[in-house]
């Protein structure tokens, strides 16, 4: 597992940094309890973990918030690849950015269950 390895250029990912942590190197799937311990472990805490070569595993106490993590952690990888592929010389975030907005998307979770409850309505 690595921390502290992801830098980000837009807001929006840098919110989600201190929630971050990645799973090297990926074992397959995990069809025993040894491998389920060892991303747990590897999760130490944080809400998003990047498995290495697989995807993504978001722990939160509800579908809606994962649901509106995961869009919202999609969209600003979608910005940052857009980004870096201009090839112009790109200006990260701050660092105290980080936090700062990560404690106020945590603290905002209304909008996640709007948003979640929209979304239903379109395919119900």
């Amino acid at each position: 597992m690595c921390r502290g390895e992801t830098k980000a250029i837009v807001q929006q990912p840098a919110a989600q940094i201190p929630r971050l942590a990645r799973l090297r190197p990926n074992n397959g799937l995990a069809l025993n309890h040894a491998e389920g311990e060892r991303i747990a472990n590897a999760a130490a805490g944080a809400d998003i973990v990047f498995l290495a070569n697989h995807g993504v595993i978001v722990c939160v106490e509800r579908l809606d918030y994962a649901y509106d993590d995961l869009y919202y952690l999609e969209r600003a990888c979608q910005a940052e690849t857009l980004a870096r592929s201009s090839g112009l010389s790109l200006q990260r975030a701050p660092a105290d950015l980080a936090p700062a907005t990560g404690l106020q998307i945590q603290g905002e979770r209304l909008q996640s269950e709007l948003f979640f409850r929209a979304l239903l309505r379109t395919v119900s």
